[in-house]
């Protein structure tokens, strides 16, 4: 049974993480503990949460502005968030800090902490990655694969470097690093970056139904990549091999032992196609579908 949903104003009136939950917040899931509890698994969602910030929703938790760029705070979260033992989901910003601040886990003391870091946030934004988020709202991920497909095989043909996972239930999440981006595209302020974000997603829509042009706001999350949603599934980043895989059903998100049995995960990285001059030369010759 799933836990009974408890509001973010709710957990606001408690003082401490380890006491604002019911007890059916917990739910312990033997595999998802496993997959937390390794080490490989561990380093892989510290390099990728470096230098962004790191959202828990779930389970009886609503948090976000966790700092989780060092593996000692990476744990320090693990053991106070019960993140392992929870069904809830992590998410990563597209947004690149120079900072996030260490904010207190007495909520009462975080919420104004909260408060100060909403002024001073955007003096600490470095970058933002160009994400798509292929969503098949009446639908599961298999109704998105066609589309996976097609931008997997258009950023190929220009070798663009990218990432690419099934986000959960319904879709896919694609991501291109900051800092492959042209320095003239890096240069613009973050309201113009969005912008400029959200009409070349505009562009890919057209012909690709399921790129949701909601995401394109300040703070946008996507799913944390090597994280466990809290409908069971592993976030798996995809190369061409594991796509295949994943398509086949022969790579089963919802079983992360097998994966680790399978897969090679220390150093696997997330971006896992590509050459960072790739999406220069998108830019510099594609026409368009």
């Amino acid at each position: 049974m799933l836990p009974k949903k408890i509001s973010y104003k709710a957990t606001l009136a408690n003082q401490k993480l380890d006491e604002y939950t019911e007890k059916t917040s917990i739910a312990r899931s033997p595999e998802r503990e496993l997959w937390y509890n390794s080490n490989s698994v561990s380093f892989e969602i510290v390099k990728a949460l470096r230098f962004k910030e790191l959202q828990i929703i779930g389970g009886g938790i609503s948090i976000r502005w966790l700092n989780c760029f060092k593996l000692d705070t990476y744990k320090s979260i693990k053991k106070y968030m019960k993140f392992d033992s929870r069904f809830c989901s992590m998410y990563m910003s597209l947004d690149y800090y120079n900072r996030i601040p260490f904010m207190s886990y007495n909520l009462a003391v975080r919420k104004e902490e909260s408060e100060q870091w909403a002024l001073d946030r955007r003096s600490q934004v470095k970058g933002m990655d160009f994400g798509l988020d292929l969503d098949c709202k009446n639908g599961t991920w298999r109704d998105a694969i066609k589309d996976a497909r097609e931008i997997q095989l258009l950023f190929n043909a220009y070798n663009v470097r990218f990432a690419f996972w099934c986000s959960g239930q319904h879709g896919f999440h694609f991501i291109v690093p900051f800092e492959d981006m042209p320095q003239e595209i890096k240069d613009l302020q973050y309201e113009k970056l969005i912008a400029f974000y959200k009409r070349g997603a505009e562009i890919i829509a057209k012909r690709i139904k399921s790129v949701d042009l909601s995401i394109y706001m300040p703070t946008r999350v996507l799913k944390c990549p090597y994280s466990i949603e809290k409908g069971g599934n592993v976030i798996f980043p995809l190369d061409e091999g594991s796509f295949m895989d994943l398509v086949k059903g022969d790579l089963k998100l919802n079983k992360p032992i097998e994966i680790l049995k399978n897969y090679e995960i220390r150093n696997r990285g997330i971006y896992l196609q590509g050459k960072p001059d790739g999406i220069k030369d998108f830019f510099e010759n594609w026409e368009g579908f």
